[in-house]
């Protein structure tokens, strides 16, 4: 189990989605081509490379990736994890990790919290998968980092996401066993609950509930929902101790819960699910009510495997990072998905009906 107190961190927000119309041509650029589903009409926000994962904030998208620098004595290649932000025109470098030898640490997590950067620099299985986290700010005329886990603590980080004011996650504590936690805003963290299963993703619906990934080693892949008010109660220490699995005030059974980042407009939750071959994942939006998912695309155009992940709903619009493997530092892009307008709907297919809810 996590300490019940130490330090961890995480990041995400929410508002949207839409619903049905008329099949359009897909978005290409570079390897990656992604097709969205009838009703959806999709662009590029960003295309580079060495990108894992990436946090929305304020208008500006903050990516996470691996970055090969040279080679050792041995010939082996010598890495840095780096966050770079692009603000819509631009992209600059904000931090960088220190260096180390081949695949021995990820880029597994990243979120923004008031302005403040939470990255998790992750330990491969081989050393112990132990995080490092690192917050990074401006201070006024540069990008500032200092860190906030040492992985001497032994905990893993799988997911952050936030609720606009404290950074929440989902890892693994120093014993393995899976966690929901939150960030307190002194560097430290608690542990808001006992999940069971493997780390998943992370994310929160606009009334400020959090939903927590796992993935139940008997019963699949599952998001269970804890409500704004036993957040609230957890903080303020009216509920002394973690919650369990049984105090969900609901838990679902999800196509994937592999994206880092899962948010919710409060009527679907989006995530990212694996084919049938486990070579390629795909956006999907799960509606809570009905229990029910569809795909909203195909991601295509790698050699082997097409990744999607990290899908955040802002003011009418998904976004989501498609990758061209599983690696951290292949090409990679941001893909912003729409819904079509009801005036070209009723043009093409002779009338339909498009929901949409915006962000709170």
């Amino acid at each position: 189990m996590l300490l019940e107190r130490s330090r961890f961190l995480g990041g995400t927000k929410i508002g949207v989605l839409a619903l049905s119309i008329v099949s359009l041509c897909g978005t290409a650029f570079g390897a990656l081509t992604f097709s969205p589903s009838p009703g959806l009409s999709s662009s590029e926000v960003w295309s580079g490379s060495n990108a894992s994962h990436f946090a929305v904030d304020g208008g500006a998208f903050y990516i996470y990736g691996a970055e090969t620098v040279g080679t050792d004595g041995g010939g082996n290649p010598i890495s840095q994890n780096v966050v770079r932000r692009f603000d819509g025109v631009n992209t600059i470098e904000i931090a960088r990790s220190p260096q180390f030898t081949g695949n021995n640490y990820s880029p597994d997590a990243i979120t923004v919290v008031n302005g403040e950067v939470y990255w998790a620099h992750v330990q491969s299985f081989a050393l112990g998968g132990s995080a490092n986290v690192f917050k990074t700010s401006f201070d006024g005329s540069q990008w500032v980092t200092s860190s906030v886990l040492d992985e001497s603590a032994g905990a893993n980080v799988f997911s952050l996401s936030t609720d606009g004011n404290q950074a929440y996650g989902v890892g693994a504590g120093s014993s393995g066993d899976n966690v929901a936690f939150f960030f307190d805003g002194s560097d430290d963290y608690t542990v808001l609950a006992e999940l069971g299963g493997a780390s998943g993703g992370s994310g929160f619906d606009p009334d400020g509930n959090f939903y927590a990934g796992l993935f139940d080693f008997s019963d699949g892949p599952k998001m269970r929902k804890y409500s704004a008010a036993q957040l609230a109660a957890r903080a303020s220490g009216a509920q002394a101790s973690p919650y369990t699995a049984s105090d969900a005030v609901d838990s679902f059974a999800v196509p994937g819960t592999g994206s880092a980042v899962m948010e919710s407009d409060g009527g679907s939750l989006f995530g990212a699910a694996f084919d049938g071959t486990f070579t390629n994942s795909n956006p999907y939006a799960f509606d809570l009510q009905t229990n029910t998912s569809s795909l909203l695309g195909t991601l295509s155009g790698a050699a082997v495997n097409n990744i999607s992940t990290d899908l955040y709903a802002r003011d009418g619009s998904v976004f989501f990072l498609g990758r061209d493997g599983f690696g951290p530092s292949g090409g990679a892009t941001i893909f912003e998905l729409v819904p079509e307008p009801a005036t070209l709907a009723l043009m093409l297919c002779g009338g339909s009906v498009v929901l949409l809810r915006r962000r709170r």
